[in-house]
Formats: C-alpha cells, sequence, structure tokens
C-alpha cells in the first residue's frame, strides 16, 4: 500500500517555464532609461551655462519634467514585451515609441502654450532628452533580445 508521501516523492519535477525574462531586465530598464535622463540632463546644464539666458533654463525644467512623463509612459510596454518573446518585445517596443512620442509632444506643446514655457528652448531641449531615453531603451532591447535569439 502506498501512502501520499511516497507518492509525493515520486512526482516528476513541475517543469519550468523557461524564463524570457531575466528577474533583473526591467530593473535594468528602468535603472538605463533614468542614467539617460540624469546623463543629457548634466550636459544640457552644462552646455546651458554656456548659453548663459534664463529661457533656456526654464525649457530644461520643463523639457525633463515632459520627457520623464513619457519615459514613464514607454518603460511598461516594453517590460511587458520582454516577458513574452522576441515577436512581444518587438511589437511592443512600437508601442512603447508611440506612447513616449504622444506623451512627449502633447507635454511639451502643454508646457509651451498652457505653462507659458518658452517654445524653442523647451521643445529642443526636449528632442535632446527624447534621444537619449530612446537610446537607453534600444540598448536594453537589443541586448535582451540576443539573449532570446534560438
Amino acid at each position: 500500500m502506498t501512502t501520499m508521501a511516497d507518492t509525493a516523492n515520486n512526482l516528476a519535477p513541475a517543469q519550468s517555464t523557461p524564463a524570457v525574462l531575466a528577474p533583473s531586465a526591467t530593473g535594468h530598464l528602468v535603472r538605463a532609461v533614468a542614467l539617460s535622463l540624469l546623463g543629457s540632463a548634466a550636459a544640457l546644464a552644462l552646455v546651458l551655462v554656456l548659453v548663459n539666458r534664463a529661457d533656456w533654463w526654464k525649457g530644461l525644467l520643463a523639457a525633463g519634467i515632459v520627457t520623464t512623463l513619457s519615459a514613464a509612459a514607454s518603460v511598461p510596454p516594453i517590460a511587458f514585451g520582454l516577458r513574452r518573446g522576441v515577436y512581444a518585445a518587438t511589437a511592443c517596443s512600437f508601442v512603447a515609441m508611440g506612447a513616449r512620442a504622444v506623451v512627449a509632444l502633447g507635454g511639451g506643446i502643454l508646457a509651451v502654450k498652457a505653462g507659458g514655457y518658452p517654445a524653442a528652448p523647451t521643445l529642443l531641449l526636449m528632442v535632446v532628452f527624447y534621444f537619449a531615453v530612446l537610446a537607453a531603451e534600444s540598448y536594453v532591447l537589443a541586448t535582451r533580445m540576443w539573449h532570446m535569439r534560438g
């Protein structure tokens, strides 16, 4: 006669589904985006010291806030896609690019029209932040997708 304890010890080990996304991939993505925002803000601040115009500092503030919001909108789709394989990561990266563009452009125009921030500095500095976030997300996507290949 077998007991339940005997059958529990004779069971085959549970098949674990291979994790496409390492546990730290979302953290790696957030860290890369945050570092790109901080690095580009520091570089732009150094350039603005040379420009020495107050309206450009106001534009830097608005561009930094808008780009942080747009980066926050683009990180979740990428993290979601990376958990589901190469094809989902590719599709979700396009969704993230669209979300980032809509939030960045909409927020930039809102800051200029409703907030009274200077148009040229705000939108030009936002482009620098935008490309920094794009580069950070592309780097994380490329390295993670490289490890997903079959």
